[in-house]
């Protein structure tokens, strides 16, 4: 049931009211069809980031944590079972797209160089954690959005907090105007899955996103050179 139509854009703002579904000629009631049970649920959202905890079931995924490597909190992910019948356990400084991949992200204005942090990772039996940078330029001229680089890294279990960071080779012509940042708690790598662990945490803390530089570094220090002959023919030396 939906509130607007899947097949062409959404318009915010529309309403759907429903009440009293039931199975006609059953014997067997529809479970909860008149809405009168509810179950109550909350949990706090890191500002900035978008997590999953939308489609929890009995407990949030993304969590604030006081946990930390620095400061009062650091964030918790955990792997858990979705409505949707798929573990997950990611955050985004964007959003999800198609196949929950990560999209849109944060401005900038130079290409970065890498992003670090700190982590720390429990996971249930033999799992793999994963962070992930994803560099956009937006072409104006053809409306369209070029991914520059995309680089993810696997996080292997640690029991205190360790120092990671993920480098970029990209420094082209095309400068970044959106960087993307994800983390997960479990191995969501479509080709790589090998193992997916409910409860795997991952704990992440202290990130630094590091750019480039823009232009050529200047070297003032001085150099003595001679050239000669002066006037010179074919040769100088």
């Amino acid at each position: 049931i939906s509130s607007s139509n899947l097949d062409y854009p959404k318009v915010p703002g529309s309403y759907l009211y429903i009440d009293g579904i039931q199975f006609i000629n059953s014997a067997v009631p529809f479970p909860n069809g008149d809405f009168e049970n509810w179950t109550a649920a909350s949990s706090e959202e890191p500002d900035n980031w978008f997590t999953v905890n939308f489609g929890k079931t009995n407990v949030p995924s993304v969590t604030k944590s006081s946990d930390s490597y620095n400061g009062d909190y650091a964030i918790r992910i955990e792997t858990i079972n979705t409505l949707w019948g798929k573990p997950s356990g990611i955050i985004t400084n964007g959003k999800f797209g198609d196949d929950t991949i990560p999209t849109n992200g944060m401005p900038v204005s130079q290409n970065p160089g890498k992003l670090t942090g700190y982590y720390k990772y429990i996971p249930n039996g033999p799992d793999t954690a994963l962070a992930g940078m994803f560099l956009y330029h937006y072409d104006a001229s053809h409306d369209s959005t070029i991914m520059l680089e995309a680089t993810i890294i696997k996080l292997p279990p640690v029991s205190n907090y360790t120092y990671f960071e993920i480098n970029t080779t990209y420094n082209g012509p095309l400068v970044t105007d959106t960087v993307n940042i994800a983390f997960a708690s479990s191995n969501f790598e479509e080709d790589t899955i090998t193992y997916i662990g409910i409860g795997s945490a991952l704990f992440i803390d202290s990130l630094n996103l590091n750019f480039k530089p823009t232009s050529i570094e200047k070297n003032n220090s001085a150099i003595i050179a001679g050239i000669f002959p002066n006037p010179a023919n074919d040769y100088l030396y």
